[in-house]
């Protein structure tokens, strides 16, 4: 299946638990990050050209990911939660995981909500997670800092952790190198066209 670029084969994270950590991160490192980065700047850029057009919505507390992040989190995690690491089946097999915006998508330019395909704007995440993550109180600065500070490294397979505080308590977001660079141009474009 085709879906925003990805390649999803849908059998392939049906019924099968997440790797540990340790190997987790194989699923998402950058192999070529000069070819990755020219990628995802391509796509960013298309966008801003208007090749992509979101309709405005007027008012909602939080808003759904689309297909494409899903696939991308499906891809890079197998329902395996960024932050406490639970992976949840449903009866039928196939995990489940809620994907959580980190900017709300109302937050974001018309012009840039083209490019949450690339996964960067969402976190996949267990249901208590994710209520805790949408709803509660949350810190987010050290993020910010590592997301601009930290140099994603060519086939590194270990997870990039980010630290957060949410209700008070200290935890940790994991990423795949993939999704943290996706996530870093994100920004870096954002910031840019904000200059």
């Amino acid at each position: 299946m085709q879906q925003g670029g990805y390649l999803w084969n849908k059998a392939a994270i049906t019924a099968e638990s997440a790797p540990d950590d340790e190997t987790l991160g194989e699923f998402g490192a950058v192999r070529n990050v000069n070819r990755r980065e020219r990628k995802l700047e391509e796509n960013f850029q298309e966008g801003l050209e208007g090749t992509t057009i979101v309709a405005p919505r007027l008012h909602y507390v939080y808003s759904e990911s689309n297909l494409g992040e899903k696939t991308f989190l499906a891809s890079q995690y197998y329902g395996k939660c960024q932050i406490c690491g639970k992976q949840i089946f449903r009866s039928n097999g196939k995990p489940y995981f809620e994907a959580c915006n980190i900017l709300p998508t109302n937050a974001i330019p018309d012009r840039y909500k083209h490019s949450i395909s690339e996964g960067w704007n969402s976190l996949c995440l267990c249901p208590n997670c994710a209520a805790e993550f949408k709803y509660g109180k949350k810190n987010l600065s050290e993020l910010i800092s590592m997301i601009q500070d930290y140099h994603v490294k060519e086939n590194d397979e270990n997870l990039i952790t980010c630290r957060i505080e949410m209700q008070g308590e200290h935890r940790a977001i994991k990423y795949t190198g993939k999704q943290f660079l996706a996530l870093q141009k994100a920004i870096g474009f954002y910031s840019d066209d904000a200059k």
